[in-house]
């Protein structure tokens, strides 16, 4: 048996498996698990997106068959965004309720600003 750990907001939950398993299916259970839709979370394992299609066998790393155990992060899909909604603009546009705003560079860091709607 293969322990499959998927960490999802700090919570870490372990689905045990065999090596033969499609990672859609492993994905699935832990889905059920936490009571979640599929279109709304999505996983990464070594900084990838899963391939679904692959067993486990497939898709592990040397390092994680030697342990046996496999470390997926989830995420929360926030932003559902559809074909028409990306424009291009000459300024600099607010995440949040997409109007125009400004912005500053720091140490690296860039802060958001002024946003007509105080956003």
């Amino acid at each position: 048996m293969i322990k499959v750990e998927f960490n999802y907001n700090g919570i870490n939950t372990i689905i045990q498996c065999n090596n033969l398993e499609s990672i859609k299916n492993i994905c699935q259970h832990y889905l059920n698990k936490i009571n979640e839709d599929k279109k709304d979370i999505y996983f990464l394992y070594d900084g990838n997106k899963i391939n679904e299609e692959l067993t486990l066998k497939e898709m592990m790393n040397s390092e994680d068959k030697k342990n046996n155990k496999m470390k997926i992060l989830a995420y929360k899909n926030e932003i559902k965004l559809e074909d028409n909604d990306f424009i291009k603009s000459k300024d600099i546009i607010c995440p949040k309720c997409r109007e125009n705003i400004r912005f500053e560079i720091k140490d690296y860091k860039i802060k958001l600003s002024d946003c007509k709607n105080g956003i």
